[in-house]
C-alpha cells in the first residue's frame, strides 16, 4: 500500500506571505510535523510514499532524502498550479494509478487514533473529529449505522458536526482517478478549487461504501494557535518528562521539554511545553509553551506561545510572537 501525502501549502496562516515556508516542516516536540505522519506510517507497515509538492517543496525534499534516505520508498509529485485537495491528488496519479487501495494524508496534520485498523479496513473509510464550526470544513453525513451518507464541503447549512480531518483510505483507486478526472475535464470547481470532498460524494454514489472512526485528537497545524497545542500534546508523552539541566550552563528546564542535538543553552530558563530543534543558540532567555526551530539564535528574549522558525536570530523580544525562517529580529535599545 501507498501512503499519498500532500504537502504543496506553505504556510500563508502562519506568517506574513513575503516569507513563506512549508508548513509541514515546522517543529512539533522531537520532529516536524511530516515527520510523525511518516513515522507512524512505517510503525503499521507502510513504507512507500508518494508526496505532493510544491512552493518550497525543495526543502520538503531535503528533508525527507536527508531523515529516510534507507527506511521508504519515496516519490515526489509537482502539483502547479494549486487548485485544491482533490487536484493535489491527480498531481500525483501517474505514481498510483496501478494501485488498487491507497492511504491518503494530509501533511498539515497531527492525527491520533487506531492507524493499523484504519489501514486494514476492508471497505473505504475517512477519519473524522467532532467540530463547533461545522461550516468551515469538509464534513460527513451518517446513516443509523454510521455508514457515511454523505459528503459536503463547507456547507452552509449543516446537518452534521463530523469534520474530516484529512486522513483517507480508499479501496476504490481507479474510480476515484476516474471521478476526479470528470470533474477536472468539466472543470466542476467548489469555492474555486476541486475538493477531494466532492470527489467522494461522487464515490459514493457509485456503490462505494465508506466507514468513519473518530480520532482521539486531531490538530491543525497550519494555524499557530493549534500548532501549539499539537505541541504541547506531543511533549506530554512520557520520554520528555525526563531533563537533563547539568548540559546547560546556569539554566533551569521545566518539563516537559524537547531539546534537540548540539544545541547551546546557557542563563535560561526553558519550559514548560518548549520544543528546541537542532543546533539552536539560546542565551539569557526565558521560554514557555513555544517552538523554537533548528539553526536558530535567541538572546535576551522572553517569549511565551511563540513559534520561530528555522535559521532564525531574536534579540530582546518580550511578547508572543511568530518569526518566520532565516528572519532577524532585534527588539533591543541601543
Amino acid at each position: 500500500m501507498k501512503a499519498i501525502i500532500p504537502v504543496a501549502g506553505v504556510g500563508s496562516k502562519l506568517q506574513q506571505p513575503t516569507n513563506l515556508q512549508p508548513k509541514t516542516l515546522i517543529t512539533v516536540a522531537d520532529k516536524p510535523v511530516i515527520g510523525h505522519i511518516i513515522d507512524e506510517f512505517i510503525r503499521v507497515g507502510v513504507h512507500e510514499f508518494v508526496f505532493v509538492i510544491g512552493a518550497l517543496g525543495y526543502k520538503i525534499q531535503q528533508y525527507i532524502h536527508q531523515t529516510y534516505k534507507k527506511k521508504i520508498k519515496a516519490e515526489f509529485a509537482i502539483q502547479e498550479p494549486r487548485l485544491g485537495s482533490a487536484h493535489a491528488i491527480w498531481s500525483a496519479r501517474e505514481f498510483f494509478k496501478n494501485e488498487t487501495e491507497i492511504v491518503i494524508a494530509f501533511g498539515d496534520a497531527i492525527a491520533s487514533l487506531d492507524t493499523k485498523q484504519f489501514i486494514r479496513s476492508k471497505t473505504s473509510i475517512v477519519a473524522v473529529t467532532k467540530v463547533d464550526n461545522p461550516c468551515s470544513f469538509g464534513i460527513v453525513e451518517t446513516d443509523q449505522n454510521s455508514w457515511v451518507k454523505k459528503f459536503v464541503e463547507k456547507p452552509k447549512i449543516p446537518k452534521s458536526n463530523k469534520a474530516l480531518v484529512g486522513l483517507y483510505k480508499i479501496n476504490n483507486v481507479p474510480m476515484l482517478l476516474d471521478l476526479i478526472g470528470q470533474n477536472i475535464e468539466s472543470k466542476k470547481l467548489t469555492q474555486g478549487e476541486y475538493h477531494l470532498t466532492d470527489a467522494l460524494g461522487m464515490l459514493l454514489k457509485t456503490g462505494e461504501k465508506f466507514a468513519i472512526m473518530e480520532v482521539d485528537h486531531w490538530h491543525d497545524c497550519s494555524r499557530m494557535e493549534t500548532l501549539l497545542e499539537a505541541n504541547e500534546m506531543m511533549l506530554k508523552h512520557e520520554e520528555f518528562e525526563t531533563v537533563f539541566p547539568e548540559r546547560y550552563e546556569d539554566t533551569i528546564l521545566i518539563p516537559p521539554v524537547s531539546i534537540g542535538s548540539n544545541c547551546k543553552i546557557s542563563n535560561s530558563i526553558i519550559g514548560p511545553y518548549v520544543a528546541i530543534g537542532n543546533d539552536s543558540v539560546i542565551h539569557s532567555s526565558i521560554l514557555q509553551h513555544s517552538i523554537v526551530c533548528s539553526h536558530s539564535n535567541l538572546q535576551n528574549t522572553i517569549l511565551k506561545k511563540s513559534v520561530i522558525g528555522n535559521n532564525t536570530n531574536v534579540k530582546g523580544a518580550f511578547r508572543s510572537i511568530y518569526v518566520s525562517d532565516e528572519a532577524s529580529l532585534d527588539m533591543q535599545k541601543d
